[in-house]
């Protein structure tokens, strides 16, 4: 997995490309969403438009986020993937009813 980080303002941007699945790519997922909020971004936006396959260890590691960015205050919103990506991953994505996201909804 690749991660392309940025900041906007007060927002922290995840734009993922590749698998997300149990091994080296969930774990730096980990380490990314960890070191965002270790540097005080409480706001992260996870784009997976380019998530091409995502595992039960993977989605495990965004809810693991989810829970720990709103345990310290913030907000995270995930862009879905597009529609090659496994079945498994929509049904999360319209739980958290994010279907489309800008930055903008965030400020």
């Amino acid at each position: 997995m690749a991660v392309k980080i940025r900041q906007e303002g007060k927002i922290a941007v995840l734009d993922l490309a590749g698998p997300i699945v149990i091994g080296e790519s969930a774990k730096a997922f980990r380490e990314v969403t960890d070191e965002q909020l270790r540097s005080g971004y409480k706001k992260i936006i996870v784009i997976m438009t380019n998530v091409s396959f995502i595992d039960s260890i993977g989605t495990a590691e965004l809810i693991s986020a989810y829970n720990r960015i709103i345990h310290a205050g913030g907000d995270l919103v995930l862009v879905p993937p597009r529609k090659t990506s496994k079945p498994c991953f929509s049904t999360l994505v319209w739980t958290s009813s994010c279907n489309s996201v800008t930055p903008s909804r965030m400020r």
